[in-house]
């Protein structure tokens, strides 16, 4: 198991709760269209957002972009060159245990 601060543990829920605010509305519709239904009367589980939203490596853009804007600012990043080392070495399942509190719904729609 990879070790991580209680800060870049936040920093990772907030990578992968970011992603879930800019797909999340697109991924209700597309499962409307899907099953015939207006997207008002669709929802995804927790685990169905979680999975989308860890997918295709957009919470690793996500640091990396604060990482820039934390160097650009002349801040110092939480988000290190070790960070995403460990974060790209952290096992899916692992992940999923870090980014779950960051859903607190059961069920999530429009």
């Amino acid at each position: 198991m990879v070790s991580f601060t209680p800060d870049e543990v936040k920093a990772i829920q907030d990578a992968v709760h970011s992603v879930w605010e800019e797909i999340g509305g697109d991924c209700v519709q597309a499962l409307g269209d899907e099953k015939g239904k207006a997207i008002a009367g669709v929802t995804m589980t927790r685990p169905a957002v979680m999975e989308v939203s860890m997918d295709a490596g957009r919470p690793e853009q996500h640091l990396l972009r604060r990482q820039h804007r934390d160097r650009a600012a002349g801040r110092e990043s939480i988000i290190t060159d070790d960070f995403m080392k460990r974060f790209k070495e952290a096992s899916y399942d692992q992940l999923k245990k870090i980014v779950r509190p960051a859903f607190t719904y059961e069920r999530y729609g429009l």
